[in-house]
């Protein structure tokens, strides 16, 4: 039975985040698929004791899933060193607990998301030691930090996150395969980051993750939009809210709503949270036409969902997004934004306008949706979007043996040459 690694920061449901939900469902459906799985967990014990209490509860075969801490597998923690920023320490301490859980129960293949640069040090210290050498490695694309920091504008980042920047892009570099969840999304990684034939389409386990959610009753208010993702720049809540102004200017007859469902999140590039960003965008004559909701529970969203005419999803930079996949799967037509992310999956041949990325693009497919509620219904009753299996990645990387080509001597020499300035 192959063992597969995944290492983390987070695990849905004990805490919060796109990447733990990921996780939670890769790891059941691979254990229904006959792998056994570790998750190499680097957050509190007390959620990592919660987390095995959950899925012992589960119908998973004995022995499939097994959760394990970073600290406890590399033991008292050792003085932080000046000289590394916190992802350096970080990625450090995931390279010498993969090594032990190696020594323990030979790994075959260990996953890494692309962000903070976590596996860097693997990496390296397989590239420089032979460390995990039989070891084969992924990157997963959840969405860089760099590039969502590009995506809102940073300009203003630190040597820590520029240091950051460099884990991932190296990361990427020197993994066997990097897992993307679509076609374009992989191009556009490929472009970015200037990566050979490495990526293999692993597309996250959609029926999995969103079981159990039903579809929505429609009572739709055509004047009704929503805005559901965090109140982050990225997610382009600053253009839902310059449309909406715009509508309510040009329109001031209809009694207008529009709601945002979100989480408020610091806004990097001015050090404040984002709500505070997006005062300035709202005059206070507008403000009875919006609504601002703090993040709901999954189950709560088909109710919320009832009277929505469509869901807009503006977002500047994604690799998946899996909240606006949970609005069709509810069936809530939806407008999306004219990025990669989307481009395989969104349509109206699957329930969905998309705009150009700006407000006034987003304005115009707003007021098409609400002037003609006929083409709404029509978008609501659509097909869904195709999910491929995911562990069909696993399988080709696992039991075919397809491995990529070696690096030449100058990739070789390149990498050598970027990595001087990393202790390992």
């Amino acid at each position: 039975m192959k063992h597969i690694v995944f290492a983390t920061y987070e695990l849905a449901p004990v805490n919060p985040g796109g990447a733990g939900v990921l996780v939670a469902g890769a790891i059941r459906a691979l254990a229904w698929a006959g792998y056994r799985v570790t998750v190499l967990c680097d957050f509190p014990e007390s959620e990592i004791d919660e987390a095995r209490r959950l899925i012992s509860d589960e119908k998973l075969a004995p022995g499939t899933v097994h959760l394990a801490s970073v600290p406890r597998l590399i033991g008292k923690p050792r003085p932080q060193d000046p000289r590394l920023s916190i992802f350096e320490t970080k990625s450090k301490g995931f390279a010498l607990a993969v090594e032990e859980l190696n020594r323990r129960d030979p790994i075959d293949l260990v996953e890494f998301p692309e962000y903070a640069g976590m596996g860097f040090s693997t990496l390296r210290r397989r590239m420089d030691r032979g460390a995990l050498a039989s070891v084969s490695t992924v990157v997963r694309i959840h969405g860089g930090m760099e590039l969502i920091d590009q995506a809102e504008g940073v300009c203003n980042a630190d040597r820590p996150r520029l240091q950051m920047y460099r884990l991932e892009r190296l990361a990427l570099q020197m993994t066997d395969y990097v897992f993307g969840p679509s076609r374009s999304i992989c191009d556009f990684y490929r472009v970015a980051y200037g990566l050979g034939d490495k990526f293999v389409v692993s597309t996250p386990p959609v029926e999995n993750l969103t079981w159990g959610l039903p579809r929505t009753q429609r009572f739709a208010d055509p004047a009704h939009f929503l805005f559901y993702g965090k109140l982050q720049e990225v997610k382009g809540c600053d253009l839902f809210l310059e449309a909406a102004v715009s509508i309510v200017a040009d329109h001031p007859e209809r009694h207008w709503r529009f709601t945002l469902v979100g989480s408020d999140t610091p806004c990097f590039a001015h050090g404040r949270p984002t709500s505070e960003c997006l005062k300035p965008l709202l005059p206070s004559n507008l403000k009875p036409y919006f609504e601002f909701i703090p993040r709901i529970a999954r189950e709560d969203l088909p109710a919320l969902c009832r009277t929505v005419q469509a869901a807009v999803v503006p977002s500047r930079f994604e690799s998946f997004c899996l909240a606006a996949h949970e609005l069709r799967i509810i069936g809530v037509p939806l407008i999306v934004s004219s990025i990669p992310a989307f481009a395989d999956f969104f349509s109206e041949s699957t329930g969905c306008l998309s705009f150009n990325g700006s407000a006034s693009s987003l304005k115009e497919a707003m007021l098409r949706l609400s002037f003609d509620p006929e083409l709404a219904d029509r978008l609501a009753t659509r097909r869904m979007p195709h999910y491929p299996a995911m562990i069909d990645a696993y399988r080709q990387v696992l039991e075919r043996g397809d491995r990529p080509q070696a690096r030449s001597p100058m990739e070789v020499r390149v990498l050598s040459q970027a990595l001087n300035s990393f202790d390992v």
